[in-house]
């Protein structure tokens, strides 16, 4: 499966294309170029592959459509050795909530199945489990 051509940005990210149980969502209609560029991307995958280190791939949609899957090597690898951006300062943090982007967790019920979305918006309504098994349920 390749990307929309709207998509091609993140494309040096995603390096797997088998079906993925644990994904990634970010909203229909986004701009790859201002509203979630690829190193807004790249951060929100990688905090999820040191959050839980079973995961070894987490595929990218945008709403419904598949747009590929990063493996959890190549995606710490490509992270780990970039420099820092001018907006990530020095890694100090600020008192107070944090202004960059909450993943919100949706896993399945079912004992076993290892389908799990991280949306980076409310959805407007509640993910189905790729495997059959109902609505996924919010994970805080």
């Amino acid at each position: 499966m390749s990307p929309q051509p709207r998509w091609e940005a993140y494309r040096f990210l995603l390096d797997k294309e088998e079906a993925v149980g644990a994904s990634l969502v970010l909203p229909t209609g986004i701009d790859p170029a201002s509203d979630f560029d690829v190193d807004t991307v790249a951060s929100l995958l990688r905090a999820l592959f040191v959050a839980d280190e079973r995961l070894t791939a987490v595929s990218l949609r945008v709403g419904d459509t598949k747009i590929g899957a990063a493996g959890r090597d190549r995606l710490l690898h490509l992270t780990d050795h970039r420099l820092r951006s001018a907006v990530e300062g020095d890694g100090a943090e600020l008192p107070g909530p944090s202004a960059q982007y909450r993943l919100l967790a949706y896993t399945c019920r079912t004992a076993g199945c290892p389908a799990a979305e991280w949306h980076v918006v409310v959805p407007d309504r509640s993910p189905l489990c790729p495997n059959g098994h109902g609505l996924l349920e919010y994970a805080p």
